[in-house]
């Protein structure tokens, strides 16, 4: 928390002003300071994330989880890239694996998005590491960056700032600045405000951090004890243009910081035109015009305090700025002598404090019965990315009268997160066990189909394994002997089956006639013979050349065919062994992802029972407060109201008289 420094003690002066009844101006207004000095810094929203991959995607699983994370479904999107990161760095060279392209990017990418839900010390040990590895400058500025707002959420400041000189001065102009408006803050936040000043005053021009700085260096300047600067610098973001509803509300807070510091530094003049800036409609009008009030009753001008007074009697009663000006309001009539009107206010204060106690009282009850906590999880706030302007439209009940009021707080805001992101995670939790029968239904059939037919399919595919193991053999052997007819002439070698068969009957014929006695016409016979042996040989050796290169060629077309058989052969194989791995393995790695997921959804349910009655704690101790607060002012008024009809009544009489 900060403070100014140095601050004029002006709850006394308004004590001298009769204004006793008012305690908790300070406090209320102390609080909104310390609660905008660090506006914007501690948010996690989508256009920090870093996603903003440069260059083609490389791995179709990473563009996936992108284009998860583009869509804010950043559940899926974690998962997605922690399967893929666990899956790279399992691998045995993951050089070879695509993600290599997007590991850094993927490291920050989940960094940021495990910040959306809060997980600090996990991000903290993967910014760290990345800034261990050898990794390209740019991402190590960013994982410096990230680590640093880790740092900043967590409040150790001296850590921010060790951090944050992590950043090169290579870094981007604007991921520059950020850091050095991360660094301002946490010096400002170790009361080292004129730290900040230095570093501040470089950045109050730049676009990156527009509004941011120059709003931070304002109160930097105040603290270090240079209210005029400051004030003058809270100023100009209090003039500032205002493009959107962002902007609208810091030049809101800005004004209404400035129109506080002067209020307690007693120049209620000076005070008031700042206070006018603030938006009638806006989140801190209610506020402003509370304080427009006292500013003009503090210069006496009783009658022109008033008009915002009762215009802010009209607006929401949970508010503790319309309280307090239920309050305000008949004090300022009983100041210019109207004490009748100011008895009715009164009474009118007192009585819709009695009923704002009850609901109060109704409100705690209902909370400490478990209502609230239904509450927070019906269809109207589940799950929506306007969930928090939903609040407002949720039925007027006693466990939702407070709802968005409680949400003002940082703590309750961040339990509210937790609790609904813990709902989210076991309803995800519960699609998963309600998938898994689905997955054992799938490998019963499967197993009903390829078991039958698995025998018959192994029996075919082994006598094919044989013939083809033969034919493998008869080609080594034709290669080995075409190569030794290269090298050795042997026509017959190459002689076609019906040459074969020819020289057969010619062999057998020239048994027959080694077996004849001599007689004449045998050497005519044998002539014969040698004539027909001759031109055999001769039909087959003057085409020797010939027949060995279709002989080649007939061998290379058997390779080629050997070649896709034995593709076919191995898409068989992985075939036959992808059809049994489709249902065999996965029953005990199912039943023990069952249990894993019903023991998380256990220690989920734990976890969200201790959330709840924590986020109860809260509620019930914030809501006493009110009530506390509440009390003090119905007494107050009962005792104003007694003392505005006695007044009354004494004026009545002297008229009279």
């Amino acid at each position: 928390m900060h403070s100014f420094r140095n601050k004029p003690r002006h709850d006394n002066a308004l004590r001298r002003r009769e204004r006793p009844w008012i305690p908790g101006l300070r406090a209320l207004t102390f609080s909104l300071i310390t609660a905008m000095l660090l506006c914007g810094s501690s948010r996690v929203a989508t256009a920090d994330l870093g996603i903003n991959v440069k260059g083609d995607i490389r791995d179709l699983y990473f563009g996936e989880a992108l284009y998860h994370a583009y869509q804010d479904d950043y559940f899926s999107a974690i998962a997605r890239f922690d399967t893929e990161l666990a899956q790279h760095y399992a691998l045995d060279n993951p050089e070879q694996d695509t993600l290599r392209f997007h590991r850094e990017e993927s490291e920050l990418l989940i960094g940021d998005l495990e910040l959306s839900y809060r997980m600090h010390r996990k991000v903290g040990r993967a910014m760290k590491r990345l800034l261990r590895e050898s990794v390209h400058e740019s991402i190590r500025d960013r994982a410096a960056y990230r680590l640093a707002r880790i740092a900043f959420q967590k409040g150790a400041y001296e850590n921010v700032l060790v951090t944050v000189g992590n950043v090169s001065k290579n870094a981007p102009k604007d991921l520059r600045q950020k850091s050095a408006l991360l660094q301002a803050q946490a010096l400002i936040a170790l009361d080292r405000s004129e730290d900040a000043v230095a570093v501040l005053k470089p950045l109050r021009d730049q676009k990156a951090v527009a509004g941011y700085a120059p709003f931070n260096l304002g109160i930097a300047l105040i603290e270090s004890g240079n209210p005029v600067s400051g004030i003058k610098q809270l100023d100009a973001v209090g003039t500032m243009k205002q493009p959107n509803r962002e902007m609208s509300a810091l030049s809101d807070k800005a004004n209404l910081a400035v129109g506080y510091a002067l209020l307690n530094a007693e120049q209620p003049k000076r005070a008031r035109p700042y206070l006018e800036r603030v938006r009638l409609e806006g989140p801190f009008s209610n506020k402003a015009l509370l304080w427009v009030g006292w500013t003009d009753a503090a210069q006496g001008r009783y009658k022109k305090a008033l008009v915002p007074w009762m215009m802010l009697r009209e607006r929401d009663v949970t508010d503790i700025a319309v309280q307090e000006a239920m309050l305000a309001a008949p004090y300022g009539f009983g100041k210019i002598e109207a004490y009748g009107r100011a008895a009715v206010l009164y009474g009118e204060a007192v009585e819709t404090f009695e009923h704002e106690i009850e609901r109060l009282d109704a409100s705690i009850k209902s909370i400490r019965e478990g209502k609230f906590l239904d509450a927070m999880l019906r269809e109207e706030a589940e799950h929506q990315d306007s969930w928090l302007l939903r609040l407002r439209e949720l039925p007027d009940a006693p466990e939702t009268r407070y709802l968005s009021k409680l949400m003002a707080s940082h703590v309750f805001h961040e339990s509210y997160k937790n609790y609904r992101d813990l709902h989210f995670l076991r309803e995800n939790i519960d699609q998963w066990l309600a998938v898994i029968p689905a997955y054992h239904d799938l490998l019963r059939v499967r197993r009903q189909y390829y078991e039958p037919l698995l025998p018959k399919i192994d029996r075919e595919f082994n006598r094919l394994d044989t013939q083809l193991a033969g034919l493998l053999t008869r080609r080594e052997m034709a290669g080995r002997r075409l190569n030794t007819l290269k090298r050795k002439r042997e026509p017959m070698a190459l002689a076609t089956s019906a040459e074969r068969q020819l020289q057969r009957r010619l062999d057998g014929i020239e048994k027959k006639i080694a077996r004849l006695r001599k007689q004449p016409g045998l050497p005519m016979l044998k002539e014969k013979h040698e004539r027909l042996k001759g031109i055999l040989y001769w039909q087959i050796n003057t085409q020797y050349e010939r027949r060995l290169s279709l002989a080649y060629k007939h061998l290379k077309e058997l390779d080629q065919a050997i070649v896709t058989t034995r593709q076919s052969h191995r898409a068989l194989v992985k075939a036959k062994a992808e059809a049994a791995l489709s249902y065999k393995g996965y029953e005990g790695t199912l039943r023990d992802m069952q249990t894993r997921l019903q023991y998380l959804k256990t220690k989920i349910s734990g976890v969200i029972a201790y959330q709840g009655q924590f986020m109860q704690r809260i509620a019930v101790s914030q809501l006493t407060r009110r009530l506390t607060r509440l009390k003090q002012y119905r007494t107050k008024a009962r005792f104003a109201l007694a003392e505005s009809y006695d007044r009354a009544t004494r004026t009545k009489k002297g008229k009279t008289k």
